[in-house]
């Protein structure tokens, strides 16, 4: 009954997130004319002008454009880094770096929006760390749509760095089994207080503990792990180098023990032992059962436990090529390196808004003087030559490098 009701929840929540982006598809068919994301770079060409449309004659011209014209090359192979939400959560600045820079294609599994959406329930900082991955990843899947729209697939591809995963973009459950292989030296142990049932006859070794298999990996972890297997499988050996490392999948550990799997007769053994001793801790029969434990959010939001299965069961897919675990060390570089960039952003921004007060100095002057010149004019003087020099100390005003000098001979 638990196992069914477990992947009732599973498949829910892949229902969930599949809605979820039929959802945002939806709301940008809608409002794609006045979304203010519609200003990305990457949706013009290099001279500025919008590099397509919906309509066919624009999204033609896209597939017959020159590369040149576009800014884009599409000879470009940039690596793909699949996204564990363990670094939406805890490396997000990295993140909006490489989206920043353009140096990989980054592809979010469809569990990390399940994942997200659970995280929400978490206390503070989790809560506000998924309510702002989720933000983020909101408005990168909308560019994703948008540039979509308009553009024809393989321009399209050349300009997106980050989408969703597709259905096709995961390793069919059967050969996750095939691949899952037990350690030689794995002992199977049980949870401290769970004991087994004694046997039919007395003087008889009990027999082995049974082993996990594949089907014994928590259901929550299968969405990523299919994925983060499919794309490591895609990889060879002459699409790695120095500068490009092989990991297809980036994570961030936060150093939480992940449990041993267990047989699925062993797991029931557990939760039988553990239903007992809740029910014998009760002192009344009418008492309600304790409620079950609340999720341990860190461990969920943490890459620990994707990246304790890659290493121990699949030995087949090297490190090397599985993962990639992102450093705090780099979550902190990344964060400096927005700052800094936010600040000179801010710099050139207030130099632009001073040489414009400058100007506006300079068109006060010359209303001065233009209407000195007609109150010149009053008195038997050139209009025409007080207007000019009052459009002169305009002028003059503008560079702001002393006091303000008199435009005409006081009387």
């Amino acid at each position: 009954m638990a196992e069914d009701e477990e992947l009732k929840r599973q498949r829910q929540s892949k229902a969930l997130g599949a809605a979820f982006l039929a959802h945002q598809v939806s709301q940008l068919e809608q409002s794609v004319d006045t979304l203010a994301f519609s200003r990305d770079s990457r949706l013009y060409s290099r001279g500025g002008s919008r590099g397509g449309a919906r309509g066919g004659n624009a999204r033609g011209a896209c597939r017959g454009g020159a590369n040149a014209a576009s800014g884009v090359h599409l000879d470009r192979q940039r690596p793909v880094r699949v996204i564990d939400p363990s670094a939406l959560v805890h490396a997000l600045p990295v993140l909006k770096r490489w989206i920043r820079e353009d140096k990989y294609k980054l592809i979010v599994p469809l569990s990390a929006l399940s994942t997200l959406d659970m995280l929400k329930r978490a206390p503070e900082p989790l809560h506000g760390q998924a309510r702002d991955a989720t933000r983020f990843l909101e408005g990168q899947l909308a560019i994703a749509h948008q540039i979509q729209s308009a553009f024809s697939p393989e321009h399209a591809e050349a300009r997106i760095r980050l989408r969703a995963q597709t259905t096709a973009e995961e390793m069919p459950w059967p050969e996750v089994q095939r691949l899952f292989a037990i350690p030689p030296d794995w002992i199977v142990k049980l949870p401290e207080g769970v004991e087994l049932p004694p046997g039919d006859e007395d003087g008889e070794e009990p027999a082995p503990l049974p082993l996990p298999t594949a089907d014994d990996i928590p259901r929550h972890l299968r969405g990523a792990l299919q994925c983060a297997l499919y794309f490591a499988s895609q990889r060879t050996p002459e699409s790695s180098s120095a500068s490009s490392p092989a990991a297809s999948t980036v994570l961030f550990k936060s150093m939480i023990p992940t449990p041993a799997p267990l047989a699925a007769e062993l797991a029931r053994l557990v939760r039988a032992t553990d239903s007992s001793q809740s029910g014998s801790s009760s002192s009344s029969p009418r008492k309600q059962s304790a409620p079950p434990p609340a999720p341990d959010f860190l461990a969920i939001s943490s890459g620990d436990a994707l990246a304790y299965y890659l290493d121990t069961f699949f030995p087949s897919v090297s490190q090397s090529t599985a993962y990639h675990s992102i450093p705090s060390t780099q979550v902190v570089a990344a964060s400096a390196w927005l700052k800094q960039q936010a600040a000179s952003r801010q710099q050139q921004s207030g130099g632009s808004s001073s040489r414009s007060r400058g100007g506006g100095g300079g068109g006060e002057g010359q209303s001065r003087g233009s209407t000195r010149g007609r109150s010149s004019s009053a008195q038997n003087q050139p209009a025409r030559g007080r207007g000019g020099g009052g459009g002169g100390g305009g002028r003059r005003g503008a560079p702001d490098d002393g006091p303000a000098r008199t435009l005409f001979a006081p009387t």
